[in-house]
């Protein structure tokens, strides 16, 4: 039953890893929320409530096994309704590094994230806190970036500041061709590490 349950949960999560393009739904609190889903005929089943619940009463994006887990519900009945939630714009999810798929409520507004895999913290921000870093990928690579799906991968400054001093690239110089000395400019990671975020979380805390 386990292995059959693994399987499934496999196949439901390689479904819910795009990321749907659902308007964002009109809802401040939980009971707006079960409104709105029921005006569009979406069935509020128990287990849809417990889901919302734990979600609107979370202070961090969740992954479906940790819901689940809070829960005691089988993890696959959990992805089906996150997915469900997803689809009509209630919910969004983020990858943090080679991590599982973290939901949050999209009617808390356009969340972008920065991760540091070397403490496992991530901050969530403002998608215009992040503008400057997206305007040099588009100035000097022709990309138009989004890091609400997909963070935003760096080390921030607590873990950089323990790295030995030639390792850190802001601190870097180097020798032109003419002998002059040319400081390199920060890193992506690094400029985008010293965006303060409102909110800085440990995806990997267990539930």
């Amino acid at each position: 039953m386990l292995a059959q349950q693994r399987r499934a949960g496999q196949g439901v999560r390689a479904i819910v890893t795009s990321a749907p393009h659902a308007p964002r739904l009109a809802a401040e609190n939980i009971d707006d929320a079960i409104e709105a889903l029921r005006a569009r005929g979406l069935r509020l089943s128990a287990t849809r409530q417990l889901v919302l619940d734990t979600l609107f009463a979370a202070s961090r994006p969740l992954s479906a096994e940790q819901i689940a887990l809070r829960l005691d519900l089988v993890a696959t009945s959990v992805y089906r309704n996150l997915e469900i939630l997803e689809r009509h714009g209630l919910l969004h999810h983020v990858h943090l590094g080679h991590g599982p798929g973290l939901y949050a409520l999209a009617v808390r507004g356009p969340r972008e994230y920065i991760y540091c895999p070397d403490c496992a913290t991530a901050k969530s921000v403002r998608p215009e806190l992040l503008d400057p870093v997206r305007s040099h990928i588009k100035r000097r690579f022709g990309y138009e970036v989004s890091f609400a799906h997909f963070a935003l991968v760096g080390t921030c400054q607590a873990c950089a500041a323990k790295r030995p001093p030639h390792t850190r690239s802001e601190d870097r110089w180097s020798r032109g061709p003419s002998g002059e000395h040319h400081r390199h400019q920060p890193s992506l990671a690094t400029l985008a590490a010293a965006v303060q975020g409102p909110q800085t979380f440990q995806p990997r805390t267990a539930a």
